[in-house]
């Protein structure tokens, strides 16, 4: 049986009710389609969120203008080119964003630091005692030829893709070059591992009982200063309280995202 399609509220848009119905015609490209939707239907049929529509509406063609300046980006880039679409891209994100913490949130600061300290400091070792075997402008050729050898080994792996298998199979014809390339990708790694360890998440305490809406109304807040350069906070608080069934005002969202 069709399912009955909503019908578009007075106080919606019809530019940015279109938005959403090519969301929605395009929705089996993206990950749980069927939630987006219903996220957004719950939203556009809820008229406190009248005033996200408004303030959308009143930026219309400004999105991400100024980020964009501060940034030395141009308007005709790649990704636009290919037809990104700002607007479409905010509204597939506010149900995203208020569908509880990543797993990275999860992790707390303390584990954070200690894995990001342990990857960092076995990378670098790792690295320098790759870099310890090397000969005076070669590999030994037991450890590349070896290595050759147990890289093409991995191409019989049903997990990887094609195209990781025949990235992983010309690495193999070229030992040297393939471990000389390891040690760049262990110093990056090392770099990595500490942002890791350094990486602040928007909750403090991921276990409080109100981290998921706390962390929707911080990502909101700092997504709609990059997209409009303004918080929107009075926006932050019609989301927050349609899509968390609470009554928050602006000025809470001041002092819970500053």
């Amino acid at each position: 049986m069709d399912q009955i399609q909503m019908a578009r509220p007075d106080w919606v848009p019809e530019w940015l009710w279109d938005k959403y119905l090519q969301i929605k015609e395009e929705g089996g490209d993206r990950p749980a389609p069927e939630v987006i939707t219903q996220v957004l239907e719950k939203l556009f049929s809820d008229r406190r969120c009248e005033v996200v529509w408004n303030a959308m509406t009143k930026r219309k063609g400004e999105e991400f203008s100024a980020f964009r300046a501060r940034r030395g980006f141009v308007q005709k880039d790649h990704a636009l080119d290919a037809g990104w679409d700002d607007v479409k891209m905010c509204l597939i994100r506010i149900p995203i964003m208020a569908s509880g913490l990543s797993e990275e949130d999860k992790v707390l600061p303390a584990k954070r630091a200690k894995q990001g300290e342990a990857l960092a400091r076995l990378a670098r070792q790792l690295r320098n005692e790759l870099m310890e075997t090397r000969l005076s402008n070669r590999w030994p050729h037991p450890l590349s030829s070896d290595f050759g050898m147990q890289m093409y080994a991995l191409t019989s792996h049903d997990h990887l893709t094609e195209a990781s298998k025949r990235a992983i199979e010309i690495l193999s014809t070229e030992p040297e070059e393939a471990l000389g390339d390891l040690c760049d990708e262990l110093a990056a790694l090392a770099s990595a591992a500490q942002t890791w360890g350094s990486w602040e998440s928007l909750i403090k305490q991921p276990n409080s009982s109100n981290a998921d809406r706390l962390r929707f109304i911080r990502w909101m807040t700092e997504f709609f200063k990059n997209m409009y350069d303004s918080p929107l906070r009075e926006s932050v608080a019609a989301l927050a309280n349609v899509l968390f069934d609470c009554n928050l005002s602006a000025q809470d969202v001041a002092k819970l995202a500053p």
